[in-house]
């Protein structure tokens, strides 16, 4: 059951982060190649993206503490992931409907706060495994974003090059909108995750859990 859970978990960021490459990877040539931006304006793009998404981890962290809100908390982790997906999907859909420079701005400072997305996802696996295996689980976090890494710069690079030519026949934002495609998959896993708590119990309440009990006791 846990190895499944995991392989959703994985699903979901992997299909996240290879849409967050449509962002992160070609809106700032999509600015320069399609709305004529010099350089260092298209960088201010990447620059608002940071700025927001070290605000939103800061309003994490502090709800987190004072009202026990943030994804550390048990019970709050697809909350909080879906508030991430959720984002990257209002995100993607400006970006698609980008018809004017002034969009991209709003738009990459909502897909910021997908982010919130790895957070709650790394909590929920974290949480699932005995700590013995921590270490474990966060490679495999990190492999699966080294994944998108290699999937998504090329694929939406290549998009977004065939979207600007002529020939093409597709409007111009078309790799926004075919990552937003990813985004709604992510989702659509999202749906299939158990709440933490009903795993957790389930675990605890399972034969081999006991009998590892009566063990301890014994010994």
């Amino acid at each position: 059951e846990k190895a499944r859970i995991l392989r959703l978990l994985c699903g979901v960021l992997f299909l996240l982060y290879v849409a967050k490459w449509s962002m992160f990877g070609t809106v700032p040539l999509y600015s320069q190649l399609h709305f004529r931006w010099p350089p260092e304006k298209a960088a201010q793009l990447i620059s608002v993206w940071g700025v927001v998404q070290f605000g939103t981890m800061g309003t994490l962290a502090i709800a987190g503490k004072r009202w026990g809100l943030g994804a550390g908390q048990v019970g709050n982790e697809r909350l909080i992931s879906w508030i991430g997906l959720s984002a990257g999907l209002l995100s993607m859909l400006m970006l698609t409907g980008s018809v004017v420079d002034w969009m991209l701005f709003p738009a990459m400072m909502v897909g910021a706060v997908s982010m919130l997305t790895y957070t709650a996802i790394t909590s929920y696996a974290g949480r699932l495994v005995d700590p013995s295996m921590s270490g474990e689980v966060q490679g495999l976090m990190g492999t699966t974003l080294d994944l998108t890494e290699v999937v998504g710069p090329p694929m939406f690079g290549a998009l977004m090059r065939w979207s600007l030519s002529p020939a093409s026949g597709l409007f111009a934002s078309a790799p926004f909108a075919f990552g937003s495609i990813f985004v709604l998959m992510a989702m659509a896993i999202q749906l299939r995750l158990p709440t933490l708590e009903s795993v957790l119990s389930h675990t605890a309440g399972t034969p081999s859990s006991a009998a590892g009990d009566n063990k301890d006791r014994a010994t």
